[in-house]
């Protein structure tokens, strides 16, 4: 992903992230059963928690310098009146946001999924 426009850069890492978010959803509502009691009594954490964490440490701490980078320089077009997509910079931003909730818990929103937690 580093040989292509910030733009584009943008926009390959909110279709990762999204396809990322169905698939901890998916695998935290798989394992339900695992999560609520097996899990629980470990003190463990849920498998979507899980999920939400290796994304971090494998894939967004290896990009987040550039991400952090693309998307200011989409903040100051956007200021300086060139046409940018705006919904991906908020796809952007509201990942930054996700990846600092802990104990964060998928849910569904209007918009696909979410991450809610303290």
């Amino acid at each position: 992903m580093r040989s292509v426009s910030r733009e584009d850069f943008l926009k390959a890492f909110v279709k990762i992230w999204n396809d990322y978010n169905m698939y901890a959803k998916l695998l935290d509502k798989m394992f339900d059963y695992l999560n609520r009691y097996y899990l629980k009594n470990q003190s463990m954490k849920s498998l979507g928690q899980t999920a939400l964490q290796k994304f971090n440490e494998l894939y967004f701490d290896a990009i987040k310098v550039e991400l952090r980078d693309a998307v200011k320089t989409a903040l100051s077009k956007d200021r300086d009146d060139h046409i940018v997509d705006r919904e991906v910079i908020k796809r952007t931003i509201k990942c930054y946001v996700d990846m600092g909730l802990n104990g964060a818990k998928p849910m569904k929103s209007a918009e696909g999924f979410r991450w809610e937690g303290d």
